[in-house]
């Protein structure tokens, strides 16, 4: 973290595909704190720092997060922007792998720090995979068609039914970005 300049860096729980499920080679939460909950977030300061799950996680977090490193924290419980305010002090920079997360996540971010003195700072690297040993490999199995009898319909019919949706709205073009949405 001093090496790139911040106090304290941000790690969710996802990858940069904003999807579901996470692959191995992207837990970093999972790796830098403990929690193998499938909810949660962390921000690691120089000494000390939080991480945040939903309810369902309430006792896994408090078995898997080391107490004398990190706070355990339940959402609901703490509020972030709570935490955050009384965490962090003025001239702290949060480094954040911009991948990871939305502008939306970010305005937030930005909105529950106002008037603080504390920064967000996009990094180009992520800190927790400079520091992970035996990181597994991300996932190389080729792309399949799912076989039309589970898929009920082919590819070719979907996307007729894009544009025919695209059509009734008046539409020149449509962005898909979601992975559910890209592929189905």
């Amino acid at each position: 973290m001093k090496e790139h300049g911040v106090t304290a860096f941000f790690i969710p729980r996802g990858d940069r595909y904003r999807g579901e499920y996470v692959p191995s080679c992207a837990d970093r939460l999972a790796n830098a704190t403990g929690f193998t909950g499938s909810a949660g977030m962390a921000f690691v300061k120089l000494e000390g720092g939080g991480v945040f799950t939903d309810g369902r996680y309430s006792i896994q977090i408090k078995q898997q997060v080391n107490a004398e490193e990190l706070e355990a924290l339940v959402m609901g419980e703490v509020k972030l922007r709570d935490w955050l305010r009384a965490s962090m002090s003025e001239g702290d920079v949060i480094g954040i792998d911009p991948w990871l997360v939305t502008q939306a996540f970010w305005n937030d971010l930005e909105k529950m720090l106002e008037h603080t003195g504390v920064k967000l700072q996009a990094l180009e690297t992520n800190l927790v995979d400079l520091t992970w040993k035996d990181r597994p490999a991300e996932p190389l199995a080729p792309v399949t068609t799912h076989p039309l009898e589970f898929a009920g319909v082919s590819r070719q019919h979907k996307r007729q039914q894009i544009l025919e949706k695209m059509r009734d709205k008046h539409l020149d073009a449509t962005l898909l970005t979601a992975t559910p949405s890209t592929a189905w």
